[in-house]
């Protein structure tokens, strides 16, 4: 009889307070008749489904596609911290993982967008999800079973791989494994590159993840193994490679993306050091009003390639200013009050001198400040 069965009838028990009395009393009367190996093992049995009748358990953490996946729209952005004393804690269920004073010592930006946003979405039939980091494309797809990865675009070399790749299979609960192998063909004018990556992951842990953004509970670790090997020919002299890591990866319902990662370099002999120690955080304009919904802020087109037109409606232009960020906050367009006018404004703002990437656009006035992202694609 496996565990699941009995927890399945530990359950069906739970829900009926009548037998639970039965068990009860039952349990009174095998006391004084346990004579024989036989009458023992039915004792044992019957005081494990009496224990879990009686005492009411965590209910298990479970993590969907739904739940899980990324969604077009949305940004994060990553903060990388020091690996110096940084532990990724034990394994198991109702751990706590406290990483609330990490300190933020550079930050990166990944936007999920659809395929059909994206240049060369037609190399990549079958996405439906486009991780961005302003330089490289990852082209994905999501189902309700997995989330898989089926190639890049990256310093104009495409990377197909041979077939999708499982990042993620659904559902995730304690305990929960799964294995993939990926070959990736490269081509590029100083030859084919061949790379073969070895995935494999379990869940280890649930528990309670507390980082400088906030609190996560109901959270799952993922164990995952990665072994990479690369091989080229380069004017007939060939090379190759490999790599091997290990990183412990934390995920909760909702958030659609990870929350935390530790990886470990683990292809030397000696004791497996940090690389790289990472959270995550949703890009947000909590605190102004996105109000292009409204009509009154409009951006197009989007993508821009070499010019960006907004349009807007200001009642008063005094103290009024259009600026342009990155997703850093990096402040790179700036039009100031004596460049706006009361009433209805067409701008035609140059945007041929910025890199590809997502922007955020923001109108302030005495009104108030409003919001909307952008994308500059050439």
């Amino acid at each position: 009889m496996t565990d699941n069965y009995i927890r399945d009838i530990i359950i069906s028990i739970e829900n009926v307070k009548g037998l639970v009395r039965f068990l009860c009393l039952a349990q009174m009367l095998h006391k004084q008749y346990t004579k024989t190996h036989l009458f023992f093992m039915k004792k044992t049995l019957l005081s494990v489904l009496l224990a879990a009748a009686c005492i009411s358990s965590q209910a298990q953490v479970t993590l969907t596609g739904a739940n899980l996946n990324p969604v077009a729209g949305d940004i994060f952005i990553g903060h990388y911290i020091g690996t110096t004393g940084v532990d990724k804690g034990d394994a198991g269920t109702d751990v706590t993982w406290n990483f609330s004073t990490a300190v933020s010592s550079g930050m990166d930006t990944m936007s999920y967008l659809s395929c059909s946003a994206t240049p060369h979405c037609d190399s990549f039939p079958g996405s439906n999800i486009v991780s961005y980091d302003n330089v490289d494309y990852q082209f994905g797809n999501t189902t309700a079973s997995s989330l898989s990865f089926s190639g890049s675009y990256t310093d104009g070399m495409y990377l197909h791989l041979g077939s999708s790749f499982d990042l993620l299979a659904y559902p995730l609960t304690m305990s929960a494994a799964h294995a993939d192998t990926a070959l990736i063909v490269a081509s590029s004018p100083m030859g084919t590159a061949y790379i073969t990556e070895y995935s494999s992951y379990v869940v280890d842990a649930s528990g309670t993840l507390t980082l400088p953004s906030g609190t996560y509970t109901n959270v799952l670790r993922l164990h995952r193994t990665l072994v990479t090997k690369d091989s080229i020919n380069l004017g007939g002299f060939p090379f190759s490679e490999s790599s091997a890591t290990e990183t412990y990866e934390w995920y909760a319902a909702g958030f659609h993306n990870t929350l935390m990662s530790i990886t470990y370099d683990t292809a030397g002999s000696g004791t497996p050091q940090v690389s790289e120690a990472k959270y995550f955080t949703r890009y947000s304009t909590t605190g102004v009003k996105d109000i292009a919904a409204q009509g009154a802020f409009n951006i197009y087109p989007n993508p821009a390639g070499n010019v960006v037109n907004i349009a807007f409606n200001l009642k008063d232009s005094r103290n009024a200013s259009v600026v342009i960020a990155d997703l850093m906050g990096r402040t790179v367009k700036t039009l100031t009050g004596d460049q706006l006018k009361a009433g209805s404004n067409q701008l035609a703002i140059s945007v041929a001198d910025l890199a590809d990437g997502i922007y955020i656009a923001r109108i302030n006035s005495a009104e108030g400040t409003t919001a909307q992202k952008f994308t500059v694609k050439k």
